[in-house]
């Protein structure tokens, strides 16, 4: 599990460094750096990767029981999220301006929130079953 543990962490890692590129370049390379044209993309993978970087952070450190629960819970979660953003409207024009990036900072933010709650919790919960 420590392999995997490992592995996930540079996954995420190299992403966040991908999507930063797809973001922000503006280079005269127009096939791969058009201004604008990928910064959907790269919001999503970019705060989505962010966030898996830093709930995976502790973990590396932490005793592969603590990840085990993490990774059921990435499992069910990410899916329904990317479900959830694909089909959130572009642009909405409505009163509470819900769109596509505002759906990607809201669900990467409780996904990191969700996870450093369910690491701690479960540091609770062992620091308590362990005898003194």
């Amino acid at each position: 599990m420590r392999v995997q543990k490992k592995h996930l962490f540079l996954s995420a890692l190299l992403l966040v460094i991908f999507a930063s590129v797809l973001g922000v370049c503006y280079g005269s390379i127009e096939s791969l750096c058009a201004p604008g044209r990928y910064e959907n993309t790269a919001i999503f993978i970019m705060l989505f990767s962010a966030s898996m970087f830093l709930s995976i952070l502790p973990l590396i450190f932490l005793p592969d029981s603590f990840s085990s629960t993490w990774f059921r819970f990435t499992k069910y979660y990410l899916p329904i999220t990317a479900i959830i953003i694909i089909i959130t409207p572009g642009v909405d024009t409505s009163i509470l301006g819900v769109d596509k990036e505002f759906m990607t900072w809201a669900l990467s933010g409780l996904y990191l929130f969700l996870s450093l709650i369910i690491i701690f919790w479960k540091h609770l919960r062992a620091k308590k079953e362990k005898p003194l």
